[in-house]
């Protein structure tokens, strides 16, 4: 009761779980409430000769939904039953021609109760305490239940007698054998089909229930007992039968039911100049900072907005007043890196990079983020120190110590190698981390949302940088886990790749990466959620933004099913083959639904979506995944998620293997 008043308050939808109602009903009446066609507002006027109307104020009706709606004969009836409300947010009305003869048929008996309850519902609704005694009369005079009255009940009529109990039961029992006198009316108002009907206006059809005989003992007065007589009660029904024909249609009918879905919009234009709106937030950001000097968020919302509108010089003027309020801020400090590397001052910005790890020492994600600015950068050694301490961090991982390990025995320390295997915790860790250590490292495969690939002449070496909405800065250095950089210190060319990328205005520049001069010409080749453009560029001094990246998100409407849910996708298909040892064949297979799950969960954007990876995989002798990685044309969506559950596999005990095999994935249709 309480929800239904809610949504009756509200305009909205209650629906109430009926016993033995399946899952899928439930689920096909929620989804049609939520985004089927519905008539709001909804009022109802009957012709002369009824009265006594329950209830008066209607809920919203969806399609080919019932609403019982009673009131009391005192004649004979003719005229038209009128529903009006909104429809889409246009009016809408239709008019029922009704005839109704007063009757007392047997089969009619069960409307006077129906009457008395949908008018003790309305009266309990208003909550008026002059109501009571009222909704105890009804309650009384007709046998329903209420707020105000119980129920007692006694086996047989003898205890009836005994207890000098009136059982109040009508005359007219209404067993469920006899018929019922019922009338149907068709709707005069013809509605054509129309784009602004979106399927269907309203309803065309209601049936409309007469009859009914008064209870026994005397409702509240005498002048209520002789109209009990002749009551009758209507079902106003939205109907979806399949001859319903035009106006608010059903399913079957014409309506088509859709579902609101959001997706990502990409834009690529070349950037012009600083936006307005950043001009502001710049100025929005100063204001506030002036009058909150010593607020971290304050500082950090400046240098923000400075580092995105290219303001370098007061960004990092910014953030060195915040370091001086704060030294220990990891933030601060992130951003004064990304400003120099910016700038073009690359040792200076790898430096205070590496001051990070001493704020936190203990964080991987740090250490990781060195290792890879360090090999980018070519400085082999520097990345084996941070090599050795995610080791030290992770002593049983046999797949980092087999990476330190081949660090430095690339940089000519064997010395230190052994000294990484003397540490590890057992021999057959060590036996597994040997092994990891002669599997040469997979370089990652450049893919994802954003793909930027950078041509240039000139034989100088440039650094090819995304700005993201916060100001922050991703390029071979890091800044997100999800970077991908090809080329890093190639002289005429770059790539550069993000997995993800949400919503938001992103730039993309180029910097120089030495003490290179004269103008610099190249171009940039960006594949953006499938968007394409080349960009060109020439850079004059030590940075040039080159393109302004926007991704938006907007709504579309796309059909639902007939039972309420969205057409499936093509059902996925998994083949695996290449693996010739039978027991591990039996491993893989054993996850082939993961697999499918993986590949499954992306047709749904991309139904033409196949093709392969080539896994390799090393294991050792306890067999244990020491490394998994999965290449191919599947992008990285399925790759990621078909290599992290190959490296959760479990294999049986024996002899260390490598395997190479082979994933086909393709749909069934």
């Amino acid at each position: 009761g309480v929800l239904a008043a809610v949504a009756r308050g509200g305009g909205g939808s209650y629906l109430a779980w009926a016993p033995g109602q399946t899952v899928q009903a439930a689920a096909i009446a929620g989804l049609e409430s939520t985004f089927g066609t519905s008539l709001r507002a909804a009022t109802l006027e009957l012709p002369a000769g009824l009265t006594d109307v329950a209830p008066t104020v209607l809920p919203t009706i969806r399609a080919g939904e019932e609403i019982l709606v009673a009131a009391r004969v005192t004649g004979e009836v003719q005229g038209d039953v009128v529903i009006r409300g909104l429809v889409a947010g246009q009016p809408y009305e239709q008019r029922y021609p009704l005839t109704l003869a007063v009757s007392s048929a047997a089969g009619n008996g069960f409307v006077p109760r129906l009457w008395a309850s949908l008018a003790i519902d309305q009266l309990e609704r208003g909550g008026r305490g002059e109501d009571r005694a009222r909704v105890v009369a009804l309650s009384q005079g007709y046998g329903v239940m209420s707020k105000e009255t119980s129920l007692l009940v006694l086996e047989s009529a003898a205890m009836f007698d005994a207890f000098s109990v009136d059982r109040g039961t009508p005359t007219q029992k209404w067993t469920g054998e006899d018929g019922v006198e019922e009338a149907t009316a068709q709707g005069t108002i013809d509605y054509a089909p129309s784009p602004a009907d979106a399927g269907g206006a309203g309803a065309d059809k209601a049936d409309l229930v007469g009859g009914g005989a008064p209870p026994a003992s005397a409702p509240m007065n005498e002048e209520d007992a002789k109209e009990s007589s002749a009551k009758r009660a209507q079902a106003v029904r939205l109907d979806d039968d399949e001859d319903s024909g035009r106006g608010f249609r059903s399913r079957r009918g014409g309506m088509i039911p859709m579902r609101r879905v959001w997706f990502r919009v990409p834009s690529v234009t070349r950037y012009d100049a600083v936006s307005p709106t950043i001009q502001h937030a710049i100025e929005q950001a100063e204001d506030e900072l002036t009058a909150n000097p010593d607020s971290r968020e304050r500082h950090r919302a400046l240098v923000q907005a400075l580092a995105y509108a290219g303001e370098l010089e007061r960004a990092r003027e910014i953030a060195a007043r915040w370091l001086e309020r704060d030294k220990l801020d990891p933030q601060a400090l992130g951003y004064q890196a990304d400003l120099l590397g910016r700038d073009g001052q690359r040792e200076l910005a790898l430096r205070t990079l590496a001051g990070l790890i001493d704020l936190d020492a203990d964080r991987v994600e740090l250490h990781e983020r060195m290792v890879r600015a360090y090999e980018m950068a070519g400085r082999l050694s520097q990345a084996c120190a941070h090599r050795i301490s995610l080791t030290a961090l992770a002593p049983k991982n046999m797949t980092v110590a087999g990476a330190t390990m081949r660090c430095l025995r690339s940089v000519g320390r064997e010395r230190d190698a052994q000294l990484i295997v003397r540490a590890l915790p057992d021999d057959a860790t060590r036996a597994a981390a040997e092994k990891a250590a002669t599997v040469p490292a997979l370089a990652p495969r450049i893919g994802g949302d954003l793909v930027v690939n950078a041509r240039w002449e000139g034989n100088v070496d440039l650094d090819l940088s995304v700005v993201t909405p916060d100001g922050k800065r991703v390029s071979w250095m890091g800044g997100r886990t999800d970077v991908v950089v090809g080329d890093a210190s190639s002289t005429d060319k770059e790539q550069l790749a993000l997995k993800s990328l949400k919503r938001g205005n992103y730039l993309i520049e180029v910097t120089r990466g030495g003490a290179s001069q004269g103008p610099i010409r190249g171009t940039l080749d960006i594949t953006m959620l499938g968007t394409k453009r080349s960009l060109p560029f020439e850079l004059l001094g030590s940075r040039a933004v080159v393109g302004r990246l926007a991704i938006a998100l907007e709504e579309r409407l796309e059909q639902v099913s007939d039972f309420g849910m969205v057409p499936s996708p093509p059902q996925a298909q998994v083949v695996i083959s290449g693996i010739s040892d039978q027991a591990a064949a039996r491993v893989v297979r054993a996850r082939a639904g993961i697999y499918r799950a993986c590949y499954q969960r992306l047709l749904g954007a991309d139904p033409s979506l196949a093709g392969r990876l080539d896994v390799s995989m090393v294991i050792d002798a306890n067999g244990n995944v020491l490394n998994a990685m999965a290449g191919g044309s599947m992008g990285s969506g399925v790759s990621v998620c078909v290599q992290s559950n190959l490296q959760r596999l479990r294999f049986p005990a024996g002899v260390a293997q490598d395997l190479r095999f082979s994933m086909t994935f393709r749909t069934s249709n």
